[in-house]
């Protein structure tokens, strides 16, 4: 995945996208969030009652990801 697909994904993503970025089969990608939840340490998510999100920011940083500034991005959140 290109460094503009990256930066270029909605503000979350799905554990199973996640890890098919970081290569991860879908067990071990639902393993690291598990271990995130318990721990805070993994694959990190957001919990809304069973279904879990890859908050994309927290994401990118983990993979030394710089994401593009709002304006650069044309994200007018108001």
């Amino acid at each position: 995945m290109t460094h503009t697909e990256l930066t270029d994904l909605p503000p979350t993503i799905s554990v199973e996208e996640a890890g098919a970025i970081l290569g991860l089969s879908r067990p071990s990608a639902y393993a690291a969030a598990g271990r995130y939840i318990e721990t805070g340490e993994g694959l990190p998510v957001l919990k809304f009652g069973r279904r879990l999100r890859v908050p994309t920011p927290q994401f990118l940083s983990m993979l030394g990801v710089e994401p593009r500034a709002e304006a650069e991005a044309g994200a007018g959140y108001e």
